[in-house]
Order: structure tokens, then sequence, then C-alpha cells
């Protein structure tokens, strides 16, 4: 699952509209109402439970991805899995 999208939005650093000029920003705010926000922090705290190594794992891609920003919007995929093997 990409989740470069729910890291911008969570980071206030989601475009409202493809090439607008200047570029403006969903509210961070949304993150906390966003169903698919709502989803993956679900599946990550299931995942805490069941899965410990691949939830470490989850948590240092999407870490890695928030530092490697720089506080810019994240241009790249992001991809982390939710899956239990």
């Amino acid at each position: 699952m990409d989740v470069a999208p729910l890291l911008n939005l969570a980071a206030g650093r989601l475009p409202l509209a493809a090439n607008e000029r200047p570029v403006r920003y969903h509210n961070s705010q949304k993150a906390l109402t966003n169903a698919d926000s709502f989803a993956l922090i679900t599946a990550l705290l299931s995942q805490s439970k069941t899965d410990k190594a691949g939830y470490l794992k989850n948590i240092g891609i999407m870490s890695a991805a928030i530092n490697g920003s720089a506080g810019r919007p994240i241009d790249t995929e992001v991809l982390v899995n939710l899956n239990t093997d």
C-alpha cells in the first residue's frame, strides 16, 4: 500500500490541485478525519500486536520517507505491507 499521500496529508503537504500555482495544500487537520488515515492507523495498531517485525519495518519505512522529504512533499511511493505472512 502506498502511504505517501497520507503522509503528505498529515504533514500539510498534499496539494489541493495538480499543477496549481501557487501550490495550496490540504489542511493537515483533515488527516484526523480521513477514512484512509483511520484505516492505516487501525491496521498498524493491529499489526503491532500480531506481527511486531512487520510493524517495525513499516514504521521504519514511513519514518525514512518523512525524514528524507526535508519538509517538502513526498513525491515517490512509500510502500508498506499490512498483510501478515
